[in-house]
C-alpha cells in the first residue's frame, strides 16, 4: 500500500518506472482526523503526552500498539491499525485516480495470496467456532445488499469449509484479492503493461495456508534466517527452487520491465478480455481470473 501511495504522489511518480505491488489493500487509508484520534489513544496507553511518543523505546511503542490493536479489534476485523494518511499533500485525496495517472508509462507487477486472511483469522477460537449468525453479520458488514449471494458463493466454492475458511475467503474478496483484481482491471483499461499473480504455495503442516506475507521469504530467499510458522512442513530444497524462480522473475521485471525470464514459463500480461494470472505453487501455471 505504501508503494501504491507513492504511485499516487505527483513528485514521487517521476522517480521510478516500474512498480511491484504485493498484497495491497488499496482502499484502506487514514484521514488526518482518524490518525490524530489513534495518536491520542496510543499516547494514553503508553502513559505519555502525545509529543513524547517519539521518545519512547521501540519495545514500549510496540507494546502500546499491540494493546491498542487489541482494544480496538472487532469480530473478524479487517482493519489495519496504522495506515498511510490522506493529507492531500503526500497522499492525494483522490488516491486511486492519481495512482492510475501515476501508472501511465510505467510497468506494473501486482498480486495477492490465495488465503490472505488466514494470517489474521487462523487459530482464533472465536473465529473457528463462529456461529451462522456471526458469519452472516460479517458478510452483511462487508458486502451490504449483496451479502447473501456472496456468502452462498463462498459455500459453493468451499462446500466443506470451516467457519474460519468461509470468513477468510469472503474477506479476501473484499480486501486483498478484490482490491487487487479491481485495480488490475483499471490498469489494463488504460493500456498499462501489467502482470498479475496469485501465490498459492502453503506449508504442508501449517494452518495458515497461502496467507498474507507468505511470498516474502520466497522473494528474499532467506530461509536460513527466517522460517516462520506459515512455512511449517515445507521442504527446504523445494522452497529454495521456487524462490529462485520468483527472484529471477522479480529481478527481470526490475531490470527489463517484464517478469519473463528463461527459467519461468511464459507469463502473459493481464488483459481484460482474457484476465490471465500466474499461479505460484509447486506447479507453476497460468490461468484465467
Amino acid at each position: 500500500i505504501s508503494a501504491y501511495a507513492l504511485l499516487a504522489n505527483s513528485k514521487a511518480q517521476k522517480m521510478f518506472h516500474k512498480v511491484i505491488l504485493q498484497s495491497g489493500r488499496y482502499e484502506n487509508f487514514e484521514t488526518p482526523a482518524s490518525a490524530e484520534e489513534k495518536s491520542i489513544s496510543l499516547s494514553k496507553i503508553a502513559g505519555v503526552n502525545i509529543e513524547k511518543l517519539t521518545d519512547l523505546e521501540t519495545e514500549n511503542i510496540l507494546e502500546a500498539q499491540t494493546t491498542q490493536a487489541i482494544q480496538s479489534a472487532t469480530f473478524a476485523s479487517t482493519s489495519i491499525p496504522y495506515l498511510p494518511i490522506v493529507d492531500g499533500i503526500i497522499v492525494p485525496k483522490n488516491v486511486e485516480e492519481e495512482a492510475l495517472r501515476g501508472a501511465k508509462d510505467k510497468h506494473i507487477l501486482i498480486g495477492y495470496t490465495q488465503n490472505e486472511m488466514h494470517a489474521f483469522l487462523s487459530g482464533r477460537k472465536d473465529i473457528e467456532n463462529a456461529s451462522t449468525s456471526q458469519i452472516e453479520g460479517v458478510f452483511k458488514r462487508d458486502y451490504d445488499d449483496d451479502w447473501k449471494e456472496k456468502l452462498e458463493e463462498c459455500y459453493r466454492r468451499l462446500p466443506s469449509g470451516t467457519p474460519m475458511e468461509i470468513l477468510s475467503l469472503g474477506l479476501n474478496n473484499t480486501n486483498f484479492a478484490g482490491n487487487t483484481n479491481s485495480f488490475t482491471q483499471k490498469l489494463s483499461e488504460r493500456g498499462i503493461p501489467t502482470w498479475l499473480y496469485r501465490f498459492d504455495w502453503g506449508g504442508p503442516e501449517s494452518p495458515f495456508g497461502a496467507c498474507h506475507c507468505i511470498e516474502l521469504p520466497f522473494v528474499f530467499g532467506n530461509f536460513d534466517k527466517w522460517l516462520p510458522p506459515m512455512l511449517a512442513g515445507g521442504d527446504v530444497a523445494e522452497m529454495k527452487a521456487l524462490s529462485q524462480v520468483v527472484q529471477k522473475a522479480w529481478g527481470s521485471f526490475a531490470q527489463h520491465g517484464t517478469p519473463n525470464d528463461k527459467t519461468l514459463i511464459e507469463w502473459p500480461p493481464y488483459e481484460n478480455d482474457r484476465k490471465l494470472k500466474l499461479i505460484w505453487n509447486r506447479y507453476i501455471e497460468v490461468t484465467g481470473s
